[in-house]
């Protein structure tokens, strides 16, 4: 982040309106703020840091008691602050609550805290007021501004006063103090109470675990002095004798499974030399019928050839009796038409 300018109104020991530009500092790279004691020094960070989270740099400060006891009733208390961010500029104007006269009658009212961020970029600086205030991102509502700051800036209030600001008279007591003093510094500077306790409560599990790993050990020593071990090394030992006894029985039952597969090979050559038997016997059966069917064969070709031949002598008896009536009746018939002749 890098500030540009910084408006303070009604802030502090200003009782009016003090603009702060930084342009031409920055341009010169390295700069340092310096004034005498109460000239306002602090109260620019102070400004700064009220801007852009709302909280003045001193934690036990209230924003409300940012205002000048100097400014005038009706002057409001009010920060803007102009930055650049990377590649952009961003303008963001913030007001504390704060009492003002009221508009008819005596006595006083309150308004609440404002504020709201702008996107700037490509704005002159010198054109940028109330007229022009560039792109809203997010006005009014001081949680959503805040929210929307510490994204930007990807820390908050606290990281902001650890990083970015040293308070006032920390660093020279830092560099003059002793070693156990300068830890005692950074940790009111940086506040490690986060860190510190998160160290007690891992030392803390640490032990638990210690304790728990210790009697899970003590469980184990006597459960294997109940399977008959003494120690660790027994237990290595009975592991490694389990484990040669395995491979052997594994070399036997590779061993029986080759002899299986053997056997199994054996007994299908020997189903097929049956089978092949078997085939053989068929077929000697199938021989056996047909010799024995050629037999009946023969014997009914017989009968059907004596069948055959008594068939043709009874056609020859037959004819021979047709011809022996036939010549009867022959001559019957020439004894007939001799007879009236004569």
């Amino acid at each position: 982040m890098k500030p540009i300018r910084l408006s303070l109104q009604a802030f502090g020991p200003f009782a009016t309106t003090e603009v702060v530009d930084f342009r031409s500092a920055i341009e010169t790279g390295l700069f340092g703020i310096y004034g005498q004691t109460g000239a306002g020094k602090s109260t620019l960070f102070s400004a700064m840091s009220f801007a852009l989270f709302g909280a003045p740099t001193r934690t036990d400060q209230e924003p409300r008691s940012l205002r000048s006891d100097h400014a005038a009733a009706d002057l409001p208390t009010e920060i803007e602050f102009v930055f650049e961010l990377g590649a952009k500029t961003y303008l963001i104007r913030r007001r504390p609550a704060q009492e003002r006269p009221k508009a008819r009658g005596e006595g006083t009212t309150e308004d609440a805290a404002e504020a709201s961020l702008f996107d700037v970029t490509g704005i002159p600086i010198d054109a940028l007021g109330l007229g022009q205030s560039g792109r809203v991102i997010a006005e009014k509502k001081v949680s959503v501004v805040g929210q929307q700051v510490e994204e930007l800036l990807g820390y908050g209030a606290d990281q902001f006063r650890q990083i970015v600001l040293l308070p006032q008279g920390k660093f020279e007591t830092f560099l003059a103090a002793k070693t156990d003093d300068r830890v005692k510094i950074l940790r009111d500077l940086f506040d490690v109470t986060l860190y510190r306790d998160l160290a007690a409560r891992l030392k803390e599990e640490a032990s638990e675990a210690e304790r728990a790993l210790r009697e899970q050990r003590s469980l184990y020593l006597a459960r294997l002095v109940e399977r008959g071990f003494e120690s660790v090394d027994a237990l290595e030992l009975g592991i490694a004798a389990a484990e040669s006894e395995v491979d052997a029985k594994r070399g036997h039952q590779r061993v029986a499974e080759a002899a299986n597969e053997t056997a199994r090979k054996v007994l299908s050559e020997a189903e097929q030399v049956e089978k092949a038997f078997a085939a053989v016997d068929k077929a000697r059966q199938a021989l056996d019928d047909l010799e024995a069917k050629t037999g009946e064969i023969e014997t009914l070709t017989r009968r059907v050839e004596a069948v055959t031949n008594a068939s043709q002598a009874r056609d020859l008896e037959s004819a021979w009796h047709d011809a022996a009536r036939d010549s009867r009746d022959a001559a019957k018939a020439v004894t007939d038409t001799n007879g009236p002749m004569s």
